[in-house]
């Protein structure tokens, strides 16, 4: 039989299967938990939580980590996400991979929408923070926690589908770079570690999301 006429074989569908089951558990988890933390939020009940966190990073304030971390959450903030989503759009764009891009695209602006209308449904007060900016008057969820994992766990799935990276360096960065970012504003006193908590579940529960889009598609 030419080759041109041999038949083509499915995809093995335990990778497919696996990853589906991976977005579904990590959607579910993301939506969980930013509903369990926003209700102890509203009821007062992460009052202790947040104190002693807080207290903690104000009692290990050290310049060199102070510079470190306001460096982390510039590179790793709302707009240096945002233009590494467009970024990875034009390139998967350029190679073809319009849905991909498209995704890519219109994610950051998602996850924007997304916690600014949750801030002002919640409405709750920032902490004084160190003496820097602060972005915006409401605190819950965090920003630049959402939007990293957000993005980050979204280019981490992309690009290792393309085969541009490695499984464990992709989940690397779809792990560590959030909390990396999630660090930094509890360190520069910006949010409270609830908001921060918050801001990771949404993040998920929208990266799960574009995944599960995105993979629907080829």
């Amino acid at each position: 039989m030419p080759a041109s006429a041999t038949p083509r074989l499915p995809p093995p569908m335990t990778a497919a299967g696996s990853l589906r089951a991976v977005a579904a558990a990590g959607g579910a988890l993301g939506l969980a938990g930013f509903a369990a933390t926003a209700a102890l939020v509203h009821a007062g009940g992460t009052s202790g939580f947040d104190g002693a966190v807080q207290a903690w990073v104000l009692a290990h304030q050290y310049r060199f980590a102070h510079g470190l971390f306001v460096a982390i959450t510039v590179l790793g903030g709302i707009s240096a996400m945002r233009l590494l989503a467009i970024a990875v759009a034009a390139f998967a764009w350029y190679h073809g991979r319009r849905l991909a891009a498209a995704g890519l695209a219109l994610l950051p602006f998602v996850s924007i929408w997304t916690f600014e209308v949750l801030k002002h449904v919640v409405a709750r007060p920032r902490p004084l923070g160190l003496g820097g900016p602060v972005d915006g008057d409401y605190s819950f969820p965090s920003g630049h926690a959402t939007m990293s994992a957000a993005v980050c766990g979204t280019l981490a799935y992309v690009l290792w589908r393309e085969g541009y990276l490695r499984g464990g360096i992709a989940g690397g960065i779809a792990l560590i770079v959030p909390a990396l970012v999630g660090a930094s504003r509890l360190y520069l006193n910006v949010h409270w570690a609830s908001d921060v908590v918050g801001g990771w579940c949404v993040g998920l529960l929208l990266a799960a999301l574009f995944v599960t889009l995105l993979d629907r598609f080829p």
